[in-house]
Formats: structure tokens, C-alpha cells, sequence
């Protein structure tokens, strides 16, 4: 009996690794579902510019002025469905190696004057296609090999 404190004082030191033990379960559940809807969200935002990228490239062809009409009636209503800001970005067959994107021509956006600078810090999910489109070469219009950018990020 020598050294014995009493039932509940014998088992105070044994009670802290078991407090541990729970907040260490409970902080890698919080963690790992925490990850998951990090994951949820990029998954989703990527399906999304894959919409808009599947509406701007299902003709095959693009032009900027006939592609107005389209942009208004078929990319912002799905945007809108998505809870997602958009830009359409065209680049023509003159453009090769694009490094920057205020080189191309913005013909649908939801954004009044977009910018690279309107997605900020945020999440964004960019996808290219090459696309044919009217390209000017040597002082006239002719059908060429140019580049759709549909980038899209959480409004």
C-alpha cells in the first residue's frame, strides 16, 4: 500500500495518453475531411471550365464576332450554373508559343474588362485547344490553326 493515492489519483497519469490518443483521431479526421473538399472543389472547378471549353470547341471553328451570340446564350448560363467565373481567350495563327495571356483576344467573358489580374490569388483552371479560326496574314483574312484558352475560377 505504500505509494497508493487512491483510485482516481492512480489513474490520472494514465488518463493523458488516452486525451491525446482522441484528439489525435479527431484532428486527423477534421484534417482529412478538410482535404477531401479541397479536392471536391478543384475536381469540380475543373469539370466546369471542361463545360465551357466543350461549348466553345463543339463546332470545331470560332469566330470572334458570330461567337457572341453563342457566348450569351450558351457559356454564361453554365457558368452561372457552376457558381464559376469565365474567360474565353482566341488566339490566332499568329501567336505561336503564347507565354502571355493578355495576348490574346477575350471574346466571352463574365468579367466587364477581364484581365489576368481579375482571377488575383485564386484557384483557376486553365485548358487550350487548338481550334480553326479566321487569322490575319499579310493584309487579309484567311482560315487558320489558333488557340481557344478557357480559363475558369471561383467567382
Amino acid at each position: 500500500m505504500k505509494g497508493f493515492i487512491g483510485p482516481i489519483g492512480d489513474d490520472i497519469p494514465s488518463i493523458f495518453p488516452i486525451i491525446a490518443g482522441v484528439m489525435l483521431f479527431i484532428g486527423a479526421i477534421v484534417y482529412v475531411n478538410a482535404e477531401a473538399a479541397n479536392n471536391d472543389a478543384a475536381l469540380h472547378l475543373r469539370k466546369s471550365a471542361l463545360e465551357l471549353s466543350y461549348i466553345v470547341t463543339e463546332k470545331g471553328y470560332v469566330n470572334a464576332a458570330q461567337f457572341a451570340q453563342a457566348c450569351e446564350d450558351s457559356v454564361t448560363p453554365t457558368a452561372k450554373k457552376d457558381g464559376v467565373g469565365f474567360a474565353v481567350l482566341l488566339f490566332d495563327c499568329t501567336k505561336y508559343g503564347v507565354t502571355d495571356i493578355g495576348e490574346g483576344e477575350v471574346i466571352c467573358s463574365n468579367q466587364p474588362s477581364f484581365s489576368a489580374g481579375a482571377i488575383g490569388g485564386k484557384k483557376a483552371s486553365s485548358l487550350s485547344y487548338p481550334i480553326a479560326t479566321d487569322c490575319q496574314l499579310g493584309g487579309e483574312t484567311r482560315p487558320g490553326l489558333g488557340t481557344a484558352v478557357t480559363i475558369a475560377w471561383y467567382a
